[in-house]
């Protein structure tokens, strides 16, 4: 596991395919929020190909101006906007003693996009509306931070192939036999054949002609002496 924190670069994390990416979004207010991505981070630690992309920098000064011409605070911004677009998944937490106004935002910003799993415990502010954002647009809710960590790990955790299942195998084994029989049929009658073949109209063997191929499996065939039949492909032999 590589823990990447803000705002170092990125460029190359992002560029390997291989690699999964988790954005620790959430609040970060300075001693007021818990350190809630340390306990992530710990508890991730000795996975293989999994990048944290963590947007709380150690060089942080709360005195730096929050404007766009402020170098610092430009970077911190868009280095966090880019880690979240490219993350596979955003883990979202709403700590209860904090505002957390630019987390609202980022939850309005991916609440749409299919990756964010959102923890907002009872006590949050905002926790009604960060409720009815998740269920209109099908964000992934959990209740405790543990459980957020446990997402995370659903995340990095090695996809198993699928069991084999007897009876598709089966089932696939005899669509191909079928297939082949039926092939073998269509080849061995065609229009003008003389064959012997059981008549439903008469209940009874008979010989006839074929007269018409309706598909790979049946056939019209007419005897002089009485009217056309329809033949599955079973009931025939070749004479």
């Amino acid at each position: 596991m590589i823990e990447i924190k803000a705002p170092e670069d990125i460029s190359e994390v992002l560029q390997d395919p291989k690699k999964i990416k988790i954005f620790l979004a959430g609040s970060i207010e300075m001693g007021s929020a818990e350190p809630w991505q340390e306990a992530i981070v710990e508890a991730l630690e000795g996975v293989d190909n999994l990048v944290i992309l963590n947007p709380r920098r150690e060089d942080w000064d709360s005195s730096w101006e929050q404007d766009i011409s402020n170098p610092q605070f430009k970077e911190q911004v868009s280095w966090e906007l880019r880690a979240m677009e490219q993350a596979d998944l955003i883990l979202m937490y709403f700590d209860p003693k904090t505002k957390s106004p630019i987390t609202l935002l980022e939850l309005g910003l991916y609440a749409r996009g299919g990756k964010l799993c959102v923890c907002c415990p009872k006590g949050y502010w905002r926790k009604g509306n960060v409720d009815v954002v998740c269920q209109t647009y099908g964000v992934k809710q959990v209740n405790t931070l543990d459980d957020l960590i446990e997402r995370a790990k659903e995340t990095v955790a090695p996809q198993q192939p699928p069991e084999d299942n007897p009876m598709e195998k089966l089932r696939d084994m005899a669509g191909l036999l079928s297939k082949e029989v039926l092939k073998r049929t269509y080849m061995r009658f065609k229009l003008g054949d003389r064959v012997r073949y059981f008549n439903p109209n008469q209940a009874m063997w008979d010989v006839g002609e074929v007269t018409s191929i309706r598909n790979l499996s049946t056939y019209i065939v007419r005897n002089p002496d009485h009217e056309s039949a329809i033949v599955e492909w079973y009931n025939l032999r070749p004479i």
